[in-house]
């Protein structure tokens, strides 16, 4: 759920941050609001997507189904998010703000895609409790004895 409303601030907040920069990019104040405290605000929702991911994947391939897809992930986007932002510029002035915007729509739309997919039986997500995180401690297992806690 953290990571869905780090997606959805993201969406909703992307570009209007990133206009509020634009509208005065020399003043330190708007400087200080928009980068430590709006971008840090939806940077810091999504520190449990680690979490998220490492359920993806069964313990005896988590460590390379996370690493090799992460890093693809960050390598691809990250590599070319300098080039994209500025090439968005070309066409709006806030174009890198949509970008943003943009990318915590898609985010939204996979995670409840990957949560309709799995509701449906279609995937399995999580590999360590039935539910991954929309359920309460109860839904996990008991990890002492080995056991669902039902």
């Amino acid at each position: 759920l953290i990571t869905f409303a780090g997606a959805l601030v993201q969406t909703c907040a992307g570009l209007p941050l990133f206009m509020a920069l634009q509208a005065d990019p020399h003043s330190v104040t708007n400087l200080f609001v928009t980068y430590a405290v709006g971008y840090a605000l939806i940077a810091s929702c999504f520190t449990t997507i680690f979490m998220y991911c490492a359920e993806l994947f069964p313990t005896a391939v988590r460590n390379l189904g996370v690493g090799v897809s992460f890093n693809v992930g960050f390598g691809f986007c990250g590599g070319f998010a300098p080039l994209v932002a500025e090439a968005a510029l070309e066409w709006s002035p806030y174009g890198p703000g949509l970008l943003l915007s943009s990318a915590g729509a898609v985010t939204c739309v996979a995670m409840l895609a990957s949560v309709g997919l799995q509701r449906a039986g279609k995937v399995r997500l999580a590999h360590i409790r039935p539910r991954p995180y929309f359920g309460t401690w109860a839904d996990g297992e008991d990890f002492q004895n080995g056991s669902d806690i039902k």
